[in-house]
């Protein structure tokens, strides 16, 4: 979500930028026109170049000084792509979390299910054991008293 804000503002910036710089340039532009005007009507008549000045310099006046607003225009493009997929990503980010979520709800209520299924089966299985104790205390009685029974009348 940062991110996302980030770039954002980061495109509001990168806009504002673009608008300003093109401004600049076009009154620039039109002042360096006026100039130029001005230096032909008075120029005097230059001495010959060296013969290794075969090629004329040009500087930056092809582009009119507008590589920096073209530069700004690549990172804004940039920038609306970074957020777009940063977008995508949250998107699916969320999709996935959803379905984790949903996945584990389900196996929650099954293992819920389980427990109190074998909570069940512990209370049946410790009644049972409890039972079978009360057999065998009545099962050792039973023989004892048998015993005692066989020892009273034993002959001899």
């Amino acid at each position: 979500q940062k991110d996302i804000s980030n770039l954002v503002e980061a495109k509001g910036l990168l806009e504002r930028a673009i608008s300003v710089l093109r401004k600049y340039y076009s009154k620039i532009s039109d002042k360096i026109k006026a100039e130029e005007v001005a230096l032909l009507q008075s120029k005097r008549d230059d001495p010959a170049p060296p013969s290794t000045w075969d090629d004329k310099y040009t500087g930056q006046s092809e582009t009119g000084g507008t590589d920096a607003v073209s530069m700004l225009e690549f990172i804004l493009k940039n920038t609306l792509a970074e957020e777009k997929a940063a977008h995508n990503d949250e998107l699916a980010a969320q999709h996935s979390y959803e379905d984790s979520m949903e996945s584990l709800k389900t196996e929650e209520a099954s293992l819920q299910a389980q427990l109190a299924e074998n909570r069940k089966l512990l209370a049946d299985k410790e009644e049972e054991l409890l039972q079978k104790r009360k057999d065998l205390k009545a099962t050792e009685a039973d023989k004892k008293a048998l015993e005692e029974y066989l020892v009273e009348i034993k002959p001899g």
